[in-house]
């Protein structure tokens, strides 16, 4: 399926998803969702209200008395229906995340089976924590009893939005808690999508979703009756974040950005090397938090590993995310195509210089399209900023 047809597929009227079905937003302004190969909006979401906020979060507060009053074995055979439905709309799902995140759909097909087989992991922790009796004394019995928090406030990224999703959920619900996703404004389709899904097996309003700018996630996260926050994003949001709910002492999950190196040893297979290099770098269009930013490679291997590197990067098939062969897609949005240009241009000021690079995509449509060349770069000085900052372009230092 071409991009055309693929957007006209998820052209749709979304709205947000709280209390078990999509609901009018009660503000007016709305976010464009835009296809990363071509730059063209395709459709739009709502900008979250605080008042959508308050409402998705009090549908979960009282979802979360039903979740909690559930047994064990109960919420596991929930999961597992919900793992059941994802795989039975896997190549939908799949087909959606390429339409909003541009990644090949070969990535975006292993995001959804990672998502089901997420969900069903957490079905066999459902009934492993039920609490301890611990004897100290004759006289005493100490007990240790695991409760639900209530309602979890989850904000996820956009390199992986379904993926997160549905994990964070799932695992909040297996726990007997209620959630409340909000996913990036440029994919918030597909945890839409998922909450749809899901929604029907679910108690109304023990997933919910709601879409918006930054401002959105703040409010759901600082809210007054999110009992726990699971937060995946950079650094300095993660601290902000933090910091806002040391006052309340609410708990929270961190997975923040990394400055990942991968190191090349001189007793090693070079050729395999190589490609396991490429493979960390340029999975999910480079934009991967756990993924490698840097190449600290040994003198003694270093130019045999370039010459292989050169012949891989420039082989790389760049492409629209539809086409099945393709290895590599877009950025996901102009901002970040800026800012990943900036980084660049930053490093050449600084000395740097251009290795080898992967072709850019030159089929008619896709000329406005979030582009950027992969790079890799020759030696550069350890200070640099490529070098110190997370780029998430994978243009390797």
């Amino acid at each position: 399926m071409g991009s055309g047809g693929l957007m006209n597929r998820f052209d749709r009227e979304w709205r947000l998803f709280v209390n078990g079905s999509f609901v009018e937003s009660t503000g007016s302004a709305v976010l464009p969702v835009h296809n990363p190969a071509t730059g063209a909006a395709f459709t739009e979401t709502p900008d979250s209200t605080a008042t959508d906020i308050d409402r998705a979060v009090a549908a979960a507060d009282e979802a979360a008395e039903d979740l909690a009053a559930m047994t064990p074995r109960g919420r596991g055979d929930l999961l597992h229906d919900l793992a059941n439905v994802i795989k039975s709309h896997a190549e939908e799902l799949a087909h959606l995340v390429v339409a909003e995140n541009g990644k090949p759909i070969r990535q975006a097909r292993s995001d959804v089976e990672s998502a089901v087989e997420r969900v069903r992991y957490y079905v066999g922790g459902t009934d492993k924590f039920l609490g301890d009796a611990v004897l100290d004394s004759t006289e005493e019995v100490q007990k240790k009893i695991f409760e639900p928090l209530g309602v979890v406030g989850i904000v996820i990224p956009w390199n992986w939005s379904l993926v997160n999703s549905v994990d964070f959920a799932a695992i909040a619900i297996a726990a007997g808690n209620a959630a409340v996703v909000k996913p990036a404004p440029e994919t918030p389709l597909s945890a839409l999508r998922a909450a749809e899904l899901l929604g029907n097996r679910l108690p109304d309003g023990a997933l919910n979703v709601v879409t918006g700018r930054d401002e959105t996630g703040k409010a759901l996260v600082e809210h007054p009756d999110v009992d726990k926050v699971a937060f995946v994003g950079n650094d300095e949001t993660g601290e902000r974040i933090l910091r806002s709910l040391a006052d309340t002492v609410t708990p929270a999950m961190m997975e923040l950005g990394g400055k990942n190196a991968a190191v090349v040893f001189p007793n090693v297979d070079v050729s395999r090397a190589a490609d396991g290099v490429i493979y960390s770098s340029f999975k999910n269009n480079g934009e991967d938090c756990s993924g490698s930013e840097r190449l600290l490679v040994h003198e003694d291997i270093y130019d045999e590993f370039v010459t292989i590197i050169r012949k891989r990067v420039e082989s790389v098939t760049v492409g629209e995310g539809t086409d099945e062969g393709c290895q590599i897609g877009p950025l996901i949005s102009q901002a970040h195509r800026d800012h990943v240009a900036e980084k660049v241009e930053r490093a050449l000021d600084q000395g740097a210089s251009v290795l080898v690079q992967a072709d850019l995509p030159y089929e008619p449509g896709l000329q406005d399209g979030f582009w950027f060349p992969r790079r890799c770069w020759a030696t550069l000085s350890a200070t640099t900023t490529l070098c110190t900052r997370r780029c998430s372009g994978r243009c390797w230092p």
